[in-house]
C-alpha cells in the first residue's frame, strides 16, 4: 500500500470504543486495547499538573509500583442524556498509540481508571520538554547542529508512523515533546487517522492553521501524507529563525501567507490545483517569485533544497520522510549533533511560582479581602504580567524580561474606579499592568501614551488557548487574542479570566448588587426601586397619544403576576373582554400569554398584538375562551374586519410544536383569521449563527454571505410585511412565535420603529425597549447567561443583540431619521452584557421583583438613568424627523464594526502606524474603553455649527420647533399620503405625524 495514497476510512474498524458503564469492573477488553484489566489511578502519585489541551489534561505523576516517572492524560469524557462516551479524539489516540513503538513517538504504557464513571486516564511516557515552551523560554535559538539533530528525529518519527499506514494531521512544535537526554517524540494523536486506497473524502479543517498545507487551505477534501511534510517544512523553518514562518490570522491569510513566501502555484507545477474547490470562489494574489533564500539568508543551498522539497505545492511531488532523511543538508558542515549532547533545559512544564516571578522580575498586589490564589502553582502569573506588556507593546519580549517590575503597583489615574469596585489582583511589568477588578479585566500601557482597556467580567463567554495565544469570546460579539510568554502561561490566564467570569455569574457577586449607596456614587449609578418596565401611568399616556383608548382598556388581570409570571401586570385587552374572563382564558395560550395590544396606526387606525402560540393540540382543537378572545381582539377594527396573524415559525415548524399541544390558529377553526409563516430561525441557529459570523469577522474573512445577515434582513422584511398589513390592507395583526418573547418581540418592536417616529427619539426608544422587551418578559437572563445555570445552556442566544443589530442596518440607511446616534445602539448593546445596571439581568419582572426581595436589594443601578445623564454625547445633530425611513436590501446590509469588532489589534499597533495614531483611548464614565477617531472628531467639532444651521432649517421646514432653553419639541398636526412601495430595492415608507405631539 502507497504510504502517500489518501486518507480512507481503512482500519476505522480498529477503533474500539470503550464501554465506562461497567463501575466494578472498569476493564478495556484485552483484544480491544491490549492491556487486560486497567489499573487504578490510585496506584500513581500526581505530583503536578503540566498542561492542558482540547482534549484533556495533563499531569506529571509517580507509579507507586514502579517509581517510573510517567505522564497521566486525562480523558475528557462526554456526558449526555443516557450515558457516558468517551470523545473520539481519545479513542483515536489510543487506537493509533497502542501498536506503535518507535523512539521517536510517544509511547502510550497503559489505561487508568479512577472511582468515578468518567475518570479515565491514559499512561504515556513522560518527558520535559515541548518545542513549543523550549522556543519561548531559550535566550538564543537552536545552533544548525541541534536543528539538524531535532530534524533527523522528527523525520524517522514522521516516517515510522506513515510506514504504519497512520497520518498525524497535527504536527507542530508544541506537539513534539523532548527528554531531557534530547530524545524528541512525536506526541498528540487525537486528529490521527489511518489511511489506504482508495481515498475517502475527509474535512479539511485539521492542522493547525499556521502548519496547514495549501490543499487544505484550498478545501481538499482528499489528504495525504503530504500534510504531514509540509508541516515539518514549518517546524524546520521555526527552528532557523525561531519564530512561526507563516503565522497566518485566517485562512486567507494563511495563504496569502504561502504566496508571498513561495510565490503563485499554477497547474504546471501542480496539474490538480485546478479541482480545488475553494479556487472556485476566489482569485489568489500574483506573486512570481519563490522568497525562501531572502527568509532564510543564511542558509545554503542545502538547506534550502530541503525546504523546498518540503514545500512543494504538489502533494505528490512533495518530498516524503525518508527522501528527506537522505537530504545532502544532513552531510554538510555543520553535521547533526549527538541527542545525548543536546543542551539541557530548565523544565518548563511545571516551574514553580517562586521561581517564575523572579527569574521574570515581576511584583505581584494584591487589595481588598479577596483571596487573591492565582492557579496552581507555575501558571498565571507570569503569563498575566506579560499579556499586559505583549498585548500594548507588539510582544516586545525582550524588551519587558530584562525591566525592573514596580514594587507597588497603583491603579492610574487613567483608570476610573467605579464606585465599590474592588481591584482584587494586578500585575505589572515594567510600564505595562494588567487589573483584575470585581466588574472588569483592565489593561493599561504607559509605555508612551496612556492606553486602557477593559472587558467586564459577566461579559466573556469562553476563553481558549492555542500554545501562546489567549483568545478571549465575549458574549457581546467580540473576540480578543492576547500573547503569553509559553503555553503554560497561556493556560494559567485562561484559568483566571474563566475563574473571574464564573464569579460574576452569582447573584451576590453580580456587580449591580454591589455598588453603594452613598455620596461618591454618581446620581447615575444609584439603585432604583421602580421596575424597568411601564409603569400603569406610561402605559396610560400611551394609550392616549396611540388613540388606543376607544377599543381597548388597560386590564389588571394580571396583578401580582397571577396570570402569567412572564407578562406586564397591566396591559391592553379589548373592552369587551373582563379580567375574570381573562384569567379563564389565559389556559387557551402557551405560559398564560393571551393576546394584548401594543400599538395602534394612526393611519389605519389597526392595531397590533402579541401573544405566545395557541394551545392546540394534535387534534388541532383550540379553546373556546381562546376563540372567544381572539374573535373580540379581531372585531376592535370591525365587526367584518379581518384579523392577519403572523407566525414566526416555519409551517413545519408550526405543525412540529402540536406534540406539546402548541400549534398555530387554523382558518377554519379561527373565522376571518389568515396565518403568514415567516420562517425565522430559532434560538439554536441565531446561536449558530452568530458564533460563526463572530469568528469570520475576527479571522478578517468575508462576512457578507453568513446566515447572520441573512437572519438580520429576514426579520427586517418580516416586520415591514407587518406594517403594511397594520397600514396598507388596514387589518389587526396578531404575532406570535412559540413561546411570544424572541421572535414575537423582534417583529413587534421593528413594526413599532418603522411605522411610529416618536420610537425613533431617545425617549421613545427607551420606552420601546422597557415594554416590548422588558415588560412582557424577554428571557434576558437565560439569552445571555447572566446567571449561567446549566440548566439553561441551551437557553442561551443573542436575540436582543440581534434585534439591535436591525436597528442598527435601519439607521446605517437612515442616518438622520434617527434622534439618536449610532453610540446609543452600541451602550446598550454593551451594558446588555456588561452586568453594570440591573436593566438586562432577568427573565421578567417577577423575577426581578423575587430576587430583589430574596437578596433584600432596595433596587438597582438603572442603564436609562446612565443614557439620560449622557443624553448630549448621544444627540444626533442631523435629526430630521420628516425623513422617510427605507429598508435596506440585503446587498446593503453591513457589518456593526462598532460593536462586533475589537478596539485594537496588537498585530497592528505600532509607534510607526500612522493609522494607530488617529485614535484615543480612553475610560469612559461607565468604566468601558471609549475609543475616539481623533480626525473624527476634529472634524465633527469644526462640523457642529454647520449641522445644527441643517438641523435648524430643516426643522423649520417640517413645521419643527426646537427651544432653545428647554429643548421641548412642539409639531404641528399634519396629514400625509400614506405610501409602501419599492424604489432601488428599498421600501419606503411615507409616514404621517398625526397625533405626535408630545414633548421629546
Amino acid at each position: 500500500m502507497d504510504p502517500t495514497a489518501g486518507v480512507s476510512s481503512f482500519g476505522h474498524g480498529d477503533l474500539h470504543y470503550v464501554s465506562l458503564l461497567d463501575l466494578e469492573e472498569k476493564v478495556i477488553k484485552k483484544e480491544d486495547i491490549g492491556y487486560g484489566k486497567c489499573r487504578r489511578v490510585n496506584d500513581f502519585e500526581k505530583l503536578n499538573r503540566i498542561g492542558e489541551g482540547t482534549y484533556g489534561i495533563v499531569y506529571r505523576a509517580k507509579d507507586t509500583k514502579s517509581g517510573q516517572i510517567v505522564a497521566l492524560k486525562k480523558v475528557r469524557i462526554e456526558h449526555k442524556p443516557g450515558e457516558v462516551s468517551m470523545p473520539v479524539s481519545a479513542i483515536r489516540e489510543i487506537s493509533s498509540l497502542m501498536t506503535l513503538r518507535h523512539e521517536n513517538v510517544v509511547k502510550l504504557h497503559e489505561v487508568a481508571v479512577g472511582r468515578a464513571i468518567d475518570s479515565m486516564f491514559l499512561v504515556m511516557e513522560y518527558c520535559e520538554q515541548d518545542l513549543a515552551s523550549l522556543l519561548d523560554h531559550m535566550k538564543a535559538p537552536f545552533t544548525e547542529a541541534q536543528v539538524k539533530c531535532i530534524l533527523i528525529q522528527l523525520f524517522k518519527g514522521v516516517g515510522y508512523l506513515h510506514e504504519n499506514f497512520i497520518v498525524h494531521r497535527d504536527l507542530k512544535v508544541s506537539n513534539l515533546l523532548l527528554t531531557d537526554t534530547g530524545i524528541l517524540k512525536v506526541a498528540d494523536f487525537g486528529l490521527a487517522r489511518t489511511f489506504g486506497d482508495p481515498p475517502r473524502e475527509m474535512t479539511p479543517r485539521v492542522v493547525t492553521l499556521w502548519y496547514r498545507a495549501p490543499e487544505l487551505l484550498l478545501d481538499s477534501s482528499y489528504q495525504t501524507t503530504g500534510i504531514d511534510m509540509w508541516a515539518c517544512g514549518c517546524i524546520m523553518g521555526e527552528l532557523l529563525i525561531h519564530r512561526p514562518l507563516v503565522p497566518g490570522k485566517s485562512e486567507l491569510d494563511q495563504i496569502r501567507h504561502i504566496i508571498n513566501m513561495l510565490g503563485t502555484p499554477n497547474v504546471k507545477i501542480w496539474p490538480d490545483m485546478e479541482n480545488l474547490p475553494a479556487l472556485k470562489q476566489f482569485d489568489l494574489p500574483v506573486q512570481k517569485y519563490n522568497r525562501l533564500r531572502k527568509m532564510f539568508p543564511d542558509a545554503n543551498a542545502e538547506c534550502l533544497g530541503l525546504l523546498n522539497g518540503m514545500f512543494m505545492y504538489d502533494p505528490k511531488r512533495r518530498w516524503s520522510a525518508p527522501k528527506c532523511l537522505n537530504s545532502p543538508y544532513f552531510d554538510a558542515s555543520p553535521l547533526p549533533c549527538d541527542p545525548s549532547v543536546m543542551p539541557s533545559f530548565p523544565q518548563h512544564h511545571h516551574f514553580g511560582v517562586h521561581a517564575t516571578i523572579e527569574s521574570m522580575n515581576i511584583t505581584t498586589t494584591s487589595f481588598g479581602d479577596v483571596d487573591t490564589e492565582v492557579v496552581s502553582p507555575g501558571y498565571g502569573v507570569m503569563g498575566l504580567a506579560l499579556l499586559a506588556s505583549s498585548a500594548f507593546l507588539g510582544s516586545r519580549r525582550s524588551e519587558v524580561e530584562g525591566e525592573e517590575g514596580d514594587g507597588n503597583l497603583e491603579v492610574p489615574e487613567s483608570v476610573r474606579r467605579l464606585p465599590g469596585e474592588q481591584v482584587i489582583e494586578s500585575f505589572g511589568v515594567a510600564s505595562d499592568a494588567v487589573f483584575f477588578t470585581s466588574f472588569r479585566i483592565v489593561f493599561v500601557s504607559t509605555s508612551d501614551d496612556v492606553r486602557v482597556f477593559t472587558i467586564p467580567n459577566l461579559t466573556v463567554e469562553a476563553v481558549q488557548t492555542y500554545r501562546e495565544t489567549v483568545t478571549v469570546t465575549c458574549r457581546n460579539g467580540r473576540l480578543f487574542s492576547f500573547c503569553a510568554p509559553s503555553q503554560s502561561s497561556a493556560t494559567g490566564i485562561n484559568r483566571r479570566i474563566e475563574a473571574m467570569a464564573k464569579g460574576a455569574r452569582f447573584s451576590g457577586n453580580l456587580f449591580a448588587f454591589q455598588i453603594p449607596e452613598d455620596e461618591a456614587t454618581p446620581p447615575w449609578l444609584r439603585r432604583h426601586a421602580a421596575p424597568s418596565g411601564l409603569s400603569r401611568q406610561e402605559l396610560e399616556a400611551e394609550v392616549v397619544r396611540l388613540g388606543l383608548n376607544r377599543h381597548w382598556r388597560i386590564s389588571s388581570a394580571n396583578a401580582n403576576f397571577r396570570l402569567s409570571s412572564s407578562y406586564p401586570e397591566h396591559f391592553l385587552t379589548p373592552r369587551e373582554i373582563s379580567d375574570d374572563f381573562l384569567s379563564s382564558a389565559a389556559v387557551g395560550r402557551f405560559l398564560g400569554r393571551v393576546p394584548a395590544a401594543v400599538w395602534r396606526d394612526p393611519q389605519s387606525g389597526a392595531s397590533l398584538l402579541r401573544s405566545s402560540q395557541p394551545v392546540v393540540g394534535v387534534l388541532g382543537n383550540p379553546y373556546a375562551q381562546d376563540l372567544q378572545l381572539v374573535d373580540a381582539c379581531r372585531r376592535t377594527a370591525g365587526d367584518d374586519a379581518d384579523l392577519t396573524i403572523i407566525d414566526c415559525r416555519s409551517y413545519t415548524s408550526a405543525c412540529a410544536n402540536r406534540v406539546k399541544l402548541g400549534g398555530f390558529e387554523s382558518p377554519t377553526v379561527y373565522k376571518k383569521c389568515a396565518v403568514r409563516f415567516m420562517k425565522l430561525p430559532n434560538i439554536h441557529g441565531v446561536r449558530s449563527s452568530f458564533a460563526q459570523f463572530r469568528t469570520t469577522l475576527f479571522d478578517g474573512d468575508e462576512y457578507t454571505n453568513l446566515s447572520w445577515l441573512q437572519y438580520v434582513h429576514k426579520i427586517l422584511l418580516a416586520a415591514k410585511e407587518c406594517l403594511g398589513v397594520l397600514r396598507v390592507e388596514g387589518k389587526n395583526v396578531l404575532v406570535h412565535c412559540s413561546d411570544g418573547w424572541d421572535r414575537t418581540t423582534q417583529i413587534v418592536s421593528l413594526a413599532k420603529l418603522m411605522g411610529d417616529a416618536y420610537y425613533r427619539t431617545t425617549e421613545g426608544f427607551e420606552l420601546l425597549i422597557r415594554g416590548d422587551w422588558i415588560g412582557f418578559g424577554h428571557k434576558f437572563n437565560d439569552r445571555n447567561a447572566i446567571f449561567n445555570h446549566p440548566s439553561t445552556e441551551n437557553e442561551k442566544s443573542p436575540i436582543f443583540l440581534q434585534w439591535l443589530d436591525c436597528v442598527f442596518q435601519l439607521w446605517t440607511a437612515n442616518p438622520t431619521a434617527f434622534q439618536f446616534n449610532a453610540n446609543y445602539l452600541v451602550k446598550i448593546a454593551q451594558h446588555c452584557y456588561s452586568g453594570l445596571f440591573g436593566t438586562f439581568l432577568f427573565n421578567s419582572l417577577q423575577e426581578r421583583r423575587d430576587l430583589l426581595e430574596e437578596t433584600g436589594a432596595e433596587g438597582l443601578p438603572c442603564l436609562w438613568a446612565f443614557l439620560r445623564h449622557r443624553r448630549e454625547s448621544f444627540v444626533n445633530l442631523a435629526h430630521d424627523p420628516a425623513e422617510e425611513l427605507s429598508v435596506p436590501s440585503k446587498c446593503h446590509l453591513r457589518a456593526w464594526e462598532a460593536m462586533y469588532l475589537s478596539d485594537w489589534d496588537p498585530e497592528d499597533d505600532s509607534e510607526d502606524d500612522e493609522e494607530s495614531l488617529k485614535y484615543l483611548r480612553i475610560m469612559d464614565d461607565d468604566g468601558l474603553t471609549k475609543v475616539i477617531n481623533i480626525e473624527m472628531e476634529e472634524d465633527r467639532s469644526n462640523r457642529v455649527d454647520d449641522l445644527r444651521i441643517r438641523s435648524m432649517e430643516s426643522l423649520v421646514d417640517s413645521e419643527l420647533y426646537v427651544a432653545e432653553e428647554g429643548g421641548e419639541h412642539l409639531t404641528e398636526n399634519r396629514e400625509e399620503d400614506l405610501s409602501i412601495g419599492e424604489e432601488d430595492d428599498h421600501t419606503v415608507i411615507n409616514r404621517d405625524f398625526s397625533g405626535y405631539c408630545r414633548d421629546v
